[in-house]
């Protein structure tokens, strides 16, 4: 028989065990409030981290494929804003000019020899040369043309004659005068004429076409002598002179008998017959072309041979000059540079009563001393 403490104590330790289980068991307890944010919360279960390969490489070329049909892109040509007037279109004629075209290329003052055939608007080079060249005339068989060259520093001045086919090279005929150009050749074939510099002023000379024979035609005093031309006849001969050069713009228009060539410094006495520059005879030796002061600005003229009915033929506006008139083989036409208000240099084809005005070269670069084959 048990006694009665004891059971009370058996009692006691059931009781202290319970107790004690339950206080090593975790409570239920309320968990606070938290904000869940959705990419924060890890997974249940984390996958593996992949492991990127340290330089991607793609597994195929991306193509982009418009949505229209492709058309290639045009080329982009800058075209000035008009100044009010639309750029003329190039006329095309008969016969060959013979000119100058001149600019910077490649960094550097170039000038060539250029023929532009008038009825197909094809041009060549001529000369293709490192130097510059100037003042181009022809032949009376219109086989050959001289012409000036002379270098960047102007210390290697002559005059040369070269084959228009390119069949030769250039031939040297005159060297040795300071400033030669200008040259004319002689309707005999024989000779040409030039001017040069002499002791600072300009005077004129003759050579015969082989380079022999060189002879100086005026010899004056402080005085410049210019742009000789032989009469169609070979009888006279037309030239400039001005007798103060820094204040003359226009010169004195001079005719003078062809005969005074065979007498040195001989050629000086002529006569005046008008005032202007540029000036050259009509292939018939009864008219004479020139540049001068008319109407709103320099214009190309004409007057008879002894200055009477002066006649103006250009008649550019707005700052423009005409001038270096050179007379078409039959009369009816004048080839001449024209210069813009912007000092664009570009050659015009008028009829010699000033009707058809109309360009004939249309280039960035500047063109320069026009010369009709004859």
């Amino acid at each position: 028989m048990q006694k009665p403490y004891s059971w009370i104590i058996k009692h006691f330790l059931v009781v202290a065990a319970c107790l004690l289980a339950t206080a090593c068991s975790p409570k239920e307890q309320a968990l606070p409030t938290v904000m869940v944010i959705p990419s924060a919360t890890p997974p249940a279960t984390m996958p593996p981290r992949a492991t990127l390969p340290p330089t991607w490489t793609p597994t195929s070329t991306w193509t982009f494929t418009p949505n229209y049909s492709p058309t290639p892109s045009p080329t982009i040509t800058f075209t000035p804003q008009p100044t009010g007037t639309p750029a003329p279109t190039i006329e095309r004629g008969i016969g060959v000019i013979a000119f100058e075209r001149s600019g910077q290329q490649a960094g550097r003052l170039l000038s060539d020899i250029y023929l532009l055939d008038l009825a197909t608007g094809s041009e060549v080079n001529l000369t293709q040369t490192s130097t510059l060249k100037s003042a181009p005339g022809w032949s009376p068989d219109g086989t050959q043309i001289v012409f000036a060259q002379t270098d960047e520093q102007k210390t290697n001045d002559g005059i040369y004659i070269q084959a228009v086919d390119g069949s030769q090279p250039p031939v040297l005929v005159v060297k040795g005068v300071a400033a030669a150009t200008q040259p004319d050749w002689s309707p005999d074939g024989r000779t040409i004429i030039f001017q040069g510099d002499v002791s600072g002023y300009s005077d004129l000379f003759m050579v015969n076409v082989d380079g022999s024979k060189l002879v100086q035609l005026t010899n004056t005093d402080r005085i410049d002598e210019s742009e000789p031309h032989w009469s169609p006849d070979g009888s006279r001969i037309l030239y400039e002179q001005r007798t103060n050069r820094s204040s003359e713009i226009q010169a004195n228009i001079i005719v003078v008998n062809a005969a005074c060539v065979k007498r040195a410094g001989n050629c000086a006495d002529g006569t005046i017959v008008g005032r202007g520059q540029d000036a050259v005879w009509s292939p018939n030796g009864q008219v004479i072309a020139y540049s001068g002061p008319a109407g709103t600005g320099i214009q190309v003229c004409i007057m008879s041979m002894d200055g009477s009915n002066i006649q103006q033929v250009t008649h550019e506006r707005f700052g423009g000059v005409a001038d270096l008139p050179s007379w078409s083989p039959d009369g009816s036409q004048l080839v001449y540079r024209h210069t813009s208000a912007e000092g664009e240099w570009e050659l015009f084809v008028i009829n010699a009563n000033g009707t058809d005005e109309h360009p004939i070269t249309n280039n960035p670069l500047r063109e320069n001393d026009p010369a009709w084959k004859p």
